[in-house]
């Protein structure tokens, strides 16, 4: 039997969960310190709204089998992510600290196959999002 399986990147969107970084980021946003996990981290994040168009490309061709990855290609560090949502906030002079002593750790998919495969790209950003939800914060 053949099947396929999806690997997503980090996922955000409007309900995502209080436990992962964007929302730690953004719950110290202002401060003079922002305090993360490892803040030398690299990821790819993606919207759950553009997972899930990807996700309906994918079952309407119902012609690949295997491993595909979902994101966006697109890398950025942990530190920086931080840093720009703080300067979103108009806040620009904070300093962004690892809670403990991490290596660098860099998680972004290759989605050249999915490129190959499908023809959507993603409509959201993640500058977008955060400017949404920043200024969500202050109403």
């Amino acid at each position: 039997s053949k099947g396929i399986a999806l690997r997503l990147s980090n996922v955000y969107g409007e309900k995502m969960s209080k436990g992962n970084v964007i929302s730690d980021i953004l719950s110290q946003i202002g401060s003079r310190v922002i305090f993360l996990k490892n803040c030398h981290a690299v990821r790819d994040f993606i919207h759950v709204k553009d997972v899930s168009s990807y996700i309906k490309e994918i079952a309407l061709k119902k012609c690949f089998t295997g491993v595909l990855n979902i994101g966006t290609g697109t890398d950025i560090k942990i530190k920086d992510l931080a840093l720009l949502a703080n300067d979103l906030s108009g806040f620009s002079d904070a300093e962004v600290i690892s809670k403990a002593d991490y290596k660098l750790d860099s998680i972004v998919l290759d989605v050249d196959r999915l490129h190959e495969l499908c023809s959507f790209r993603p409509d959201h950003n993640l500058k977008s999002f955060l400017l949404t939800r920043i200024g969500n914060q202050k109403c």
